[in-house]
């Protein structure tokens, strides 16, 4: 049996709370594993904290090499969503009890504590040996303990200090400023340890000085936590509720930059090169700011665009890669905002070392040909991945429609918008059932339907959407 496991001091917000998962391995799991170190060259373990599986892996099968094994790490309440279709992808998936995972209430990524993954690497590790075993991670949510488990055993991979810039964004800004990457006047307040009123003040009002302003935890998830300061008092009023928090944690105060926001996928390949998949942003949206969105529960429109449609965009990009030089293999994403101006027309926001949530995948699949979680496990399993899509992809013009969870009751699946109403192809995917009840929600995991809109112009695209949502939402009363 595995010993207690316990990667690091969890008595910042759990004092009293022991994690006990003494093994995780059952004894058909150690069969297969211990037959693939055998007869595998490789194995790549991917890591899912999240309790949603991958909706699909198109391709994943057919251009993985065999000679190397996959296996997925993944909690037992995925089993319900597994399709056969991308279960037939992995040679083996070990499921692990969740319970003891450390992930509502905590403060910052590296305070996520995932137990039964140091007790999974301890027990694989007995298996076979550890030059053969390569972990991925495929959330932000899971990159700290990934790269812990990494460490701990001397597997290869990205350890803690090498992903330092996504695990503490507040150390994004400095370095941006120093290179020359635009960036908005930012400052770093960390309330667990700046207990001055007076001093706080005086540093954001030095830094920035004009108002509005916008402030988010360093750990942020959806834009969850993220506040508009409109005016000074605003801000006083917010400093002072910071510092009474009961667990006081970090943020970032910024100004306040007009524009919507995008993300550019980027596929960090094994030979150091790296490709992107496409520019994704909110299109026509009531809100720019995705958290404001979510509250109002307006449609969320995302669309992707191939890279040379934004000028500039390219050099943007490099630029960041070339000043974080993030280590290879992985999905990287640099998020920016649009704005608006003849000199630096994109800035930079913060980046992440993980593919994208799901409301880009199929707009990216269909601009680009490439899943980004299929690139993600074909990148670190193919020396020679170079994320091209296959000889018989044709691009298309998608957009998604997803509309999250408003306060009240599904009364029923109402028909999607139909010819003559708009002239694209419709698909309409819910994920409630008629009578679930709502609240008002602030993560994009709460999702009443899915509208797939294909269309055969960008123009004719456009058009349906306005109409979409000007006319059309979910019956919830």
């Amino acid at each position: 049996m595995a010993a207690l496991a316990i990667p690091f001091d969890n008595s910042l917000h759990y004092p009293t709370e022991k994690l006990l998962v003494s093994s995780v391995l059952g004894p058909r799991d150690r069969d297969v594993l211990s037959s693939l170190a055998l007869t595998k060259d490789k194995v790549y373990v991917v890591v899912k904290r999240g309790q949603e599986f991958f909706s699909e892996l198109p391709d994943l099968y057919e251009l993985r090499p065999h000679n190397v094994g996959l296996v997925a790490f993944v909690p037992e309440k995925s089993k319900p969503n597994i399709k056969s279709t991308t279960e037939k992808c992995f040679d083996w998936i070990v499921f692990y009890d969740d319970s003891q995972t450390i992930y509502e209430g905590v403060k910052s990524l590296d305070e996520i504590q995932i137990p039964s993954l140091h007790v999974f690497g301890d027990e694989l590790a007995e298996l076979m040996p550890l030059e053969k075993i390569y972990l991925i991670h495929c959330e932000e949510t899971s990159m700290s303990e990934v790269s812990r488990v990494r460490e701990k055993l001397g597997l290869e991979g990205t350890y803690l200090e090498d992903v330092k810039h996504m695990r503490q964004k507040e150390l994004i800004y400095e370095l941006a400023e120093a290179t020359g990457l635009p960036v908005p006047k930012s400052v770093h307040v960390d309330f667990s340890k700046t207990k001055d009123f007076d001093q706080i003040l005086k540093n954001v009002m030095t830094k920035i000085g004009i108002f509005p302003m916008f402030s988010k935890p360093t750990m942020l998830v959806s834009g969850l936590g993220s506040v508009t300061l409109k005016n000074k008092e605003d801000l006083e009023t917010w400093i002072m509720e910071r510092l009474c928090d009961k667990h006081k944690s970090s943020y970032i105060v910024q100004e306040y930059v007009q524009g919507p926001e995008f993300s550019v996928i980027v596929v960090l390949l094994r030979n150091g090169k790296w490709k992107t998949l496409s520019v994704n942003h909110n299109l026509l949206s009531e809100e720019t700011n995705l958290h404001k969105s979510l509250v109002k529960g307006c449609p969320l429109v995302y669309v992707s665009e191939l890279l040379d449609k934004f000028p500039g965009m390219y050099e943007f990009v490099d630029k960041v890669i070339d000043t974080f030089n993030p280590p290879h293999p992985q999905i990287y994403l640099v998020q920016g905002m649009f704005s608006g101006r003849k000199k630096d027309p994109y800035i930079l926001i913060e980046m992440d070392y993980r593919p994208p949530g799901t409301p880009f995948n199929h707009t990216v699949s269909a601009v680009s040909g490439v899943n980004y979680n299929t690139a993600l496990m074909l990148a670190f399993m193919d020396e020679d991945y170079t994320a091209e899509p296959g000889s018989n992809w044709k691009p298309g013009v998608f957009a998604s429609i997803y509309y999250p969870y408003k306060k009240g009751i599904l009364v029923e699946h109402n028909e999607p918008p139909r010819n003559p109403q708009i002239t694209g192809k419709i698909e309409a995917q819910w994920f409630e059932k008629p009578g679930a009840k709502m609240q008002v929600t602030t993560s994009v995991n709460d999702m009443i339907v899915w509208l797939a809109l294909e269309s055969s112009c960008e123009e004719e695209r456009n058009t349906d959407i306005a109409w979409i949502c000007k006319n059309w939402t979910p019956n919830v009363s």
